[in-house]
């Protein structure tokens, strides 16, 4: 929710004020500092003050791992929207806190709410009622901004042994702060505290910050404490002793720490002059020793809290990826410092071997067994094990991350790229909960950004609401929004083949396209280039960007299940423009180097003064390639055929560009797929027919997985930088054809419905009038399963199913034939022998004649029922090319019993692309049962029936 804006935000703060206000209080007081008593001058203390600062293992918002609060840096800060989730390495029994930042916050601890404090800069509580808890939490009341959360615990005990004393560094003259040194250690050592002692002749009149440094990491607080010494009534000076406890560390020979005892006049009610109290203020202290074994937990944790956050900071950019990169950069030194120590101190920890294969790029060069029948194929077993372990990443997304609005972190495009990735295991497996979470979340992200473009705006039209307010954002926020949208929605037509609302949503986005995308004086269709006004005065535009084509996704999905003419004229326009415009600036001796940007009013090229990235290239490609999948226009191809001679293009653009017929590079493809776990192996698949790329493949992002599990999961990385080894391959495998949809344009063949993991299908082959897919199910008994076909023309198919024992992926014999009808989205029920490799084959019969069609969907959330329970009102859309005559529309009880029926003459299809929709009222001649089906059916073939039919529960 931190993306609520205006009033909506002052709403969800009176909510959470009213919340806290139900809440139980929890009795804090705000303290100068940590009160530290004073020792008597005499005989040496039985017991002293410990203050003890407690390991944070995590602090989360939203369940998302954030690290701003915990780097002991207080110039990251964190927007605080909603509660920081903090959770301890272990029990504590916590009774003091430091907050820094700005703005004002609460406390939470086992339900109870502490009241608004105030960080100006620094909050520091004294809880009244410690009670030993794991979990707190840190929540926003107004403009919280978090720099650092220390909590601790104190205690009073024995005199701690020391073993090496901190030599004082400077006390100049008119100087406020005490510095302490160790020195450059003679050999290394395990500290777990330090000993501090003050004394002074006139008590000492505000707090102190004490602070402690590691030479290794100078720009990082260790330990920092404000501490009040207090003074007895009428004493003249006094002496005070408080054990600094910080999480322990290890140093090693030559390194050295450093103390600093500072005053804070500010905090207290002391003189002016700081430094003039400071001068009759006399410091000692000493180090507590610890073994290896001691420290060594504690003092990898903070390393690794700090190398998850650099990782998950350079992880979009990946810098890893780049040929000749290496963690001996200087850039790259903090990053080889804490894997270093990871290595040396917990050199098992998933993480320690993780980041060793990522970011070292060694690979322990293990084959790991697949297990499975003696007659499974080597691909089939290594896919069915891939798939189990990618099973269990979504898994623990699920479990860890999920949030019951359907979100994971908050951030819509953020949280779009994510449902996107994890969407492999419901496509392939059917899984039923898996499914269930990938469609809840393209419906949270949807009700995500529908509420913040209609806040302040609640009659507006939701849909027509998003498409306008996207309009108006700057161009980078434009295409972030954009591809969320394309995003889920895309995904959601696939994963929920019967549910016509991601068309209702996509249409505005068709329809703003044909107002965005305008044509220039030289007859260019580009973002906002038409002439305007009667001198034909070029309107203001922005320079158009490759990224820019991310536009063109919500229209690109719409035009994928519709076919609609005019968005495949504009889209085609568009594409041509660009492929036009580009080779007009393409340097032929650096042909994979793009233009920044291109002037949409005169196509001449514009230097913005970078140059695009690599992921703004590639998204330009693939739109050029998905286009000429659909309009066969040549000229789109050869800005791609440039990029992919330079060894510019993507692994994914690579593939997409032999998928569709190409062979000129299959030499250095080959080459490419050499030791790759991606799209690389499936393309030189392509390119020879030989499995065995796809099998090393399949073998090397298992093998990645294993070793990579903690960076697709633990490690945080942001959700569009998330990598999940062999994902995409598998998609090529089991779905057909470079099986990703991001820009859009889904690319696949096939889905597979209630069938699980413990399969394997290999798409060897997908065109529009014939289908053969390799498989092999691993379970003792047969299993009826549904397959979804999606890149099939309609029409009558013949299809074939039997076994290929001899592995020349042919059906040694036939033993079923059956001829079945074929639309877009049809769910196919198959049976899956046990145990043994099969082909399934799909040829044409007879097919329909290319011919516009109208396409009768109906939406769940537009089915109303009378109070009275007698009348049904549905609304009635038609999302095809042509008329829908003769509708019929009936409504069933459970046992099917027709129990209300009405009609539409003719509904118009969305020429214009505007809405073309009905509203009917069907009387019912019984009341409606708790649950009943509505169903829209026509006399004449249509684009597909799936979307004819919803089911109501209306209880």
């Amino acid at each position: 929710m931190r993306w609520v804006a205006g009033g909506a935000l002052l709403l969800l703060l009176m909510a959470s004020t009213a919340m806290a206000e139900s809440r139980p209080p929890l009795p804090c007081t705000p303290v100068p500092g940590y009160p530290v008593p004073p020792l008597a001058e005499s005989a040496p203390p039985e017991k002293v003050t410990w203050l003890r600062q407690v390991p944070i293992h995590a602090a989360r918002v939203r369940g998302v791992p954030r690290s701003e609060p915990l780097d002991g840096c207080d110039s990251s800060t964190l927007p605080l929207v909603e509660p920081l989730e903090v959770r301890l390495v272990r029990s504590a029994l916590v009774s003091y806190l430091e907050l820094r930042g700005a703005g004002t916050l609460a406390l939470g601890r086992a339900g109870r709410v502490s009241p608004g404090v105030q960080l100006e800069p620094v909050a520091r509580l004294l809880l009244s009622e410690p009670e030993k808890e794991r979990r707190f939490s840190i929540e926003p009341v107004d403009g919280t901004m978090l720099a650092e959360v220390r909590l601790y615990e104190a205690a009073e005990e024995p005199l701690p042994e020391t073993a090496l004393a901190m030599a004082l560094a400077s006390q100049e003259k008119g100087a406020a702060a005490i510095t302490l040194s160790t020195g450059a250690l003679a050999q290394p050592m395990g500290v777990t505290a330090v000993l501090l002692e003050l004394a002074a002749a006139t008590p000492i009149p505000f707090p102190l910050r004490v602070r402690l440094t590691h030479s290794a990491e100078t720009d990082r607080t260790w330990f920092e404490a404000d501490i009040h010494p207090q003074a007895d009534a009428g004493s003249v000076g006094g002496r005070w002793i408080v054990v600094l406890d910080p999480p322990d560390i290890w140093c090693e020979a030559g390194e050295h720490l450093v103390l600093s005892v500072t005053p804070l006049p500010e905090a207290g009610a002391g003189p002016p002059d700081p430094a003039a109290s400071m001068a009759g203020v006399q410091a000692r202290a000493a180090l507590v020793p610890g073994t290896e074994q001691e420290v060594g937990i504690e003092f990898a944790l903070s390393r690794l809290q700090w190398l998850d956050a650099w990782y998950a900071a350079h992880a979009v950019d990946a810098p890893w990826e780049r040929p000749g990169w290496s963690l001996d950069d200087p850039a790259a030194a903090d990053a080889r410092r804490w894997l270093e120590v990871l290595s040396r101190w917990q050199p098992r920890h998933p993480a320690t071997i993780a980041y060793t294969s990522r970011l070292r790029r060694l690979r322990s060069g293990n084959e790991l067994p697949a297990a499975g029948p003696a007659n499974a194929p080597a691909w089939a077993r290594l896919a069915r094990q891939l798939l189990k372990r990618t099973q269990d990443v979504a898994y623990w997304w699920n479990s860890t991350r999920y949030q019951k609005d359907g979100l994971y972190g908050g951030d819509p495009a953020g949280d779009a790229a994510l449902v996107e990735r994890l969407a492999t295991v419901p496509l392939i497996a059917g899984h039923p909960v898996l499914l269930r979470s990938t469609r809840a979340g393209c419906e949270g992200l949807w009700r995500a950004m529908q509420a913040r473009a209609t806040a302040g705006n609640a009659g507006a039209d939701p849909e027509a609401a998003l498409a306008a307010w996207v309009a108006e954002l700057p161009a980078g926020e434009r295409e972030r929004w954009l591809l969320a949208i394309t995003r889920t929605q895309s995904l959601l037509l696939l994963a929920d083949p019967g549910n016509a609302t991601p068309l209702r949503r996509l249409l505005p986005f068709a329809r703003a396209l044909s107002e965005w995308a305008t044509v220039n004086p030289r007859g260019h269709r580009h973002l906002r280039g038409a002439p305007s006004g009667a001198e034909g005065a070029l309107v203001p535009v922005t320079p158009e960007r490759p990224g820019s084509v991310v536009a063109a996704g919500p229209a690109l999905a719409f035009f994928w299940h519709s076919g609609h003419p005019g968005v495949g004229r504009i889209l085609s326009e568009w594409a041509c423009a660009w492929a036009a415009d580009i080779l007009s600036h393409v340097d032929p001796e650096e042909p994979g180097r793009l233009p920044a940007a291109i002037d949409p009013a005169t196509c001449g090229r514009l230097d913005t003064g970078a140059r695009p990235s690599a992921r703004e290239k590639n998204l330009l490609r693939r739109f050029l390639l998905d286009i000429h999948r659909v309009s066969g226009q040549k000229d789109l191809l050869r800005p791609v055929a440039l990029a992919v001679a330079a060894g510019d293009a993507d692994p994914v653009t690579a593939a997409l560009w032999r998928a569709q017929g190409h062979a000129e590079h299959d030499e250095q493809i080959a080459r490419d797929a050499r030791g790759a776990d991606d799209l690389r192996a499936y393309a030189a698949w392509i390119a020879t027919r030989n499995k065995q790329f796809v099998v090393d493949g399949l073998q090397h992002a298992l093998e990645r997985l294993e070793n990579e599990r903690y960076l697709a999961t633990e490690a945080n990385p942001p959700p569009e930088a998330l990598e999940i080894p062999g994902d995409l391959l598998l998609r090529s495998l089991y779905l057909g054809g470079c099986a990703t949809w991001q820009g859009g344009m889904p690319r696949v063949a096939v889905t597979w419905e209630n069938i699980g993991v413990d399969f394997a299908a290999f798409v060897t082959e997908s065109r529009t009038d014939a289908l053969k897919v390799l498989l092999y199910h691993f379970r003792p008994e047969a299993r009826p399963v549904q397959m979804r076909l999606w890149a099939l023309r309609p029409g009558q198919y013949q299809l074939e199913v039997g076994p290929d024992d001899d592995y020349d992926d042919e059906p040694d014999r036939v033993t079923e034939r059956r001829v079945v009808e074929v639309e877009r989205g049809v769910a196919l029920p198959v049976m899956l022998p046990a145990q043994r490799p099969y082909v399934l084959r799909l040829v044409a019969k007879s097919l329909r004649p290319l011919a516009a069609a109208p396409d009768v969907a109906l939406c769940a959330d537009e089915v109303a029922l009378s109070p009275d329970r007698r009348r049904v009102s549905v609304v009635v859309h038609n999302f095809g090319t042509a008329p829908a005559i003769k509708v019929r529309l009936t409504v069933t009880d459970t046992r099917r019993r027709v129990i209300g029926s009405g009609a539409i003459a003719s509904l118009s299809w969305p020429e214009n692309l505007k809405t073309a929709a009905a509203r009917v009222e069907i009387p019912l001649v019984t009341p409606a049962p708790e649950a009943f089906r509505v169903t829209a059916t026509l006399a004449s073939p249509e684009l597909s029936t799936a979307n004819n039919s919803v089911a109501v529960y209306a209880r």
